[in-house]
């Protein structure tokens, strides 16, 4: 299936507390994953002066990544997803990193960012060994 950002990637990876490591690549997706949270508000006075505010942190991005994998994939992103709750559910710290080529100018300068799961996995069995792999991760 033909894919809007099927020539980029995003990784994700992942260490615990115990020293496990996952790491995860997807290249193909049935929507571009990424957006940005939020927005400055943009309001005038009622002498019409443009008054801007919002957060004083540049916005978040999201993604909600759908995307074809392996079976080893999902069971990759699903060890990762219960590795990352049992740690967040500790109050230990938990973050993923990611590296997003999806939607820049120069491949070889991804975004970077750190993230939580804000939707855990879900697995569709398509055929064979091909999965749907349906998960959010929002930039903290």
């Amino acid at each position: 299936m033909a894919s809007p950002c099927n020539n980029a990637a995003i990784g994700i990876t992942f260490t615990s507390i115990a020293g496990e490591y996952y790491e995860a690549s997807f290249h193909q997706f049935t929507t571009p994953p990424r957006q940005y949270i939020g927005g400055a508000d943009l309001t005038f006075s009622l002498t019409g002066s443009a008054i801007q505010s919002g957060n004083s942190r540049p916005n978040r991005m999201t993604w909600a990544i759908a995307t074809y994998g392996s079976r080893e994939d999902a069971y990759t992103i699903d060890e990762m997803y219960r590795s990352w709750d049992v740690q967040r559910s500790t109050g230990r710290p938990s973050v993923l990193a990611i590296a997003d080529q999806t939607f820049v100018r120069n491949p070889l300068e991804p975004i970077i960012a750190t993230a939580a799961f804000t939707a855990a996995p879900t697995f569709e069995q398509r055929s064979g060994d091909l999965f749907l792999i349906s998960f959010g991760l929002t930039e903290i």
